[in-house]
């Protein structure tokens, strides 16, 4: 029971109304902040994933030309790594588990922290691949020559702006549309 003196109220707490009004304001907090840190959370680990496949294609690229100049032009590939299924927690830094087998050596690509997904680099289709990639850099730099000759360079330098406008655009595209599974990356069987 509350006294009233003089039609101030006495100080002895709050009222409900108060507290209902606080218990009320953390559930918008907890409902905005609890959605933002899970894709805080899901954004840094496809970040994750994303700088180590980046790593894992230099070093196949550059395993490849490595093997090209020694007349035996090859992909590497390496088993899953580490051998335990991922699971909702990080994997323990195990540098040795990468540098001790030939084929990640060959690659160059070493973890030496924790880390969430198991890694594994097989190719499949080489003679293909082989013969697209070059093909496309030899056609590519065909096409771009032939095409800026015919060219002033004023529009060559609008052609070009709007080629890196477009790519921008599709990175835009990229951070703006969800993808259906997030953090699946699929590989065909050769």
């Amino acid at each position: 029971m509350r006294v009233f003196m003089a039609g101030r109220r006495a100080k002895g707490g709050f009222t409900l109304v108060e507290l209902m009004i606080v218990v009320v304001i953390l559930g918008i907090l907890a409902a905005i902040a609890i959605p933002a840190f899970s894709r805080y959370v899901r954004k840094s680990k496809t970040a994750e994933a994303t700088t180590n496949l980046a790593h894992i294609l230099t070093g196949e690229v550059t395993a490849y030309q490595r093997s090209a100049d020694n007349d035996l032009a090859h992909f590497v590939s390496a088993g899953p790594t580490p051998s335990d299924p991922p699971t909702e927690s990080k994997y323990p830094p195990n540098a040795a588990l990468w540098v001790d087998d030939p084929s990640w050596a060959e690659l160059g690509f070493s973890l030496d922290t924790g880390h969430y997904y198991q890694y594994n680099a097989s190719v499949s289709g080489r003679p293909v691949l082989a013969l697209l990639l070059m093909a496309g850099g030899v056609v590519g730099a065909q096409f771009g020559a032939s095409f800026s000759a015919r060219l002033r360079a004023e529009q060559f330098r609008f052609a070009l702006a709007v080629l890196v406008l477009l790519v921008c655009l599709r990175m835009a595209w990229g951070l703006i549309a969800t993808p259906g599974e997030p953090f699946s990356i699929h590989a065909s069987q050769g």
